[in-house]
C-alpha cells in the first residue's frame, strides 16, 4: 500500500516539474516572438526614414504651377496627334512627334508627383480648349502648318516664362527640380518652332 502511494506521489510530482518546465519554455517563446516582431517594426520604420513617407502638401502657388503645367501637357499632346494626321510638312510632322514624346514623358513625371501632394488634375481640357482642337481637326495642308507652328511658338514662350518661375521660387523642392529639368527641353521646342516657321 505504502509503495503504490509512493508511486502516485512520485508520478504527479514528475507532472508538476513537467508542466512548469513547458509553460516557461512557452513563455519564453512568446517573449523571443514578441522581440522579433518589435525588431522588425525598428527595422521597417527605419528603412522608410521614419513613421510616414507623405510630402507636404503644396501652396497654393505651386499647386496653381502644378494644374497649368498638367494642362500644358495635354494641349501639346492632342494638339501633337491632330497634327501627325493634317501637317503637310515633313517637318512639321517630325516636329509634332517630338512634342508627343517630351510630353508625354514630362506628363508621366508630373502626375505622381502631384498625385502624392494630394493634387487631384483633371484629364480633360476646358471647353476654350476643347474648341480649338475642333477647330483645328478641321484645318489641312499648309494652313494647318502654319497654325500649328504659331501656336507652339506662342504656347511656349508663355509655359517657358513659369517654368522659369517655378524653377526659381517653387517652394516644393521636388517640384522645383522638375520644373529645372523640363526648361532646356521647352527652350528647345520653342528654337524649333521658331526655325520651322522661318523655312515656311
Amino acid at each position: 500500500m505504502k509503495r503504490n502511494f509512493l508511486s502516485i506521489l512520485l508520478l504527479s510530482g514528475a507532472a508538476l516539474v513537467w508542466s512548469c518546465d513547458n509553460s516557461g519554455s512557452s513563455s519564453d517563446t512568446n517573449n523571443d516572438t514578441a522581440g522579433q516582431n518589435a525588431n522588425n517594426v525598428e527595422a521597417t520604420n527605419a528603412n522608410n526614414g521614419g513613421a510616414t513617407n507623405n510630402a507636404a502638401p503644396l501652396n497654393e502657388t505651386d499647386r496653381q504651377f502644378v494644374m497649368d503645367a498638367a494642362m500644358a501637357d495635354m494641349m501639346e499632346i492632342q494638339s501633337a496627334n491632330i497634327a501627325q494626321q493634317n501637317a503637310t510638312s515633313q517637318a512639321v510632322k517630325d516636329y509634332a512627334a517630338m512634342m508627343l514624346r517630351d510630353h508625354t514623358a514630362s506628363s508621366s513625371e508630373l502626375k505622381p508627383l502631384a498625385s502624392s501632394r494630394n493634387v487631384m488634375l483633371t484629364d480633360s481640357l476646358p471647353a476654350d480648349a476643347r474648341q480649338h482642337m475642333d477647330a483645328m481637326q478641321k484645318m489641312k495642308g499648309k494652313a494647318f502648318d502654319n497654325h500649328y507652328m504659331k501656336m507652339m511658338t506662342d504656347d511656349h514662350s508663355k509655359v517657358i516664362s513659369k517654368f522659369e518661375n517655378a524653377s526659381n521660387t517653387a517652394a516644393d523642392p521636388d517640384l522645383k527640380a522638375w520644373a529645372t529639368k523640363q526648361l532646356p527641353i521647352l527652350r528647345m521646342h520653342l528654337d524649333s518652332a521658331k526655325a520651322i516657321r522661318g523655312r515656311m
